[in-house]
């Protein structure tokens, strides 16, 4: 699950910044930059959770 998502996420965040589209004159931050972010956030994340899980792997194989 934590692989789907580090690898899923950013094309997401991608997706959800190009459907906010272009910003108000007013806004001091592009909406595709924060998806884009958000998702690179998550994946971050995902990639902790597979790597975790992974060591937990290794290590319940160790021992047999």
């Amino acid at each position: 699950m934590g692989a789907v998502l580090a690898v899923l996420a950013p094309l997401f965040g991608f997706l959800g910044g190009t459907m906010a589209g272009a910003p108000d004159d007013t806004a001091a931050v592009d909406p595709i930059y924060l998806w884009l972010w958000a998702g690179l956030v998550l994946g971050g994340v995902g990639a902790v959770v597979a790597f975790v899980g992974g060591l937990r792997l290794l290590r319940a194989n160790r021992g047999r």
